[in-house]
């Protein structure tokens, strides 16, 4: 059963408060190995709407291995299916590309059926980092 999204009841008083940006989803599809065995990973390219907020450490603190030197930002993202958000942390991960920074995605906080998603990405200058 679809749920009630109550996003878009309430999305032009939220746009005055935190906008709607462009970012891209870069969905890990696999890796390969180059002519020295170093693991060349890639990605595949969804564009999406989000809103972006700064996460509060207070609501990170349980996140294993949390770097604190790190900005963590929450991305509420406008998508029909986020496949691969879910990924065994065996694999190279997914990243939000987002004004020339890049964000590993360490959490997916709320899928809310709806084709809203709420995860938080911790900040990098470079894919794959």
């Amino acid at each position: 059963m679809k749920g009630l999204n109550i996003h878009n009841l309430v999305a032009t008083s939220l746009q005055s408060v935190t906008p709607l940006f462009d970012i891209v989803i870069k969905a890990y599809t696999g890796q390969v190995k180059d002519a020295n065995l170093d693991r060349i990973p890639s990605y595949m390219d969804i564009p999406a709407k989000a809103r972006v907020q700064l996460e509060n450490t207070q609501n990170l603190k349980h996140i294993e291995a949390l770097n604190l030197t790190l900005v963590y930002k929450r991305f509420y993202i406008k998508a029909s299916a986020l496949s691969g958000l879910n990924r065994n942390l065996g694999t190279g991960g997914d990243y939000i590309q987002f004004d020339n920074l890049f964000y590993k995605i360490v959490q997916v906080k709320y899928d809310f059926k709806t084709q809203w998603f709420a995860v938080v990405g911790a900040e990098s200058d470079r894919l794959g980092e």
